[in-house]
């Protein structure tokens, strides 16, 4: 269960980076 929990975190942490990184990355382009 603690594995998961981890992939959890970890999943979501990397969402989070993804869309920020793809947000800057759009605002650049306009």
């Amino acid at each position: 269960m603690s594995d998961l929990k981890n992939y959890i975190i970890v999943g979501v942490i990397t969402g989070i980076i993804l869309y920020y990184a793809g947000l800057d990355m759009f605002s650049k382009k306009i």
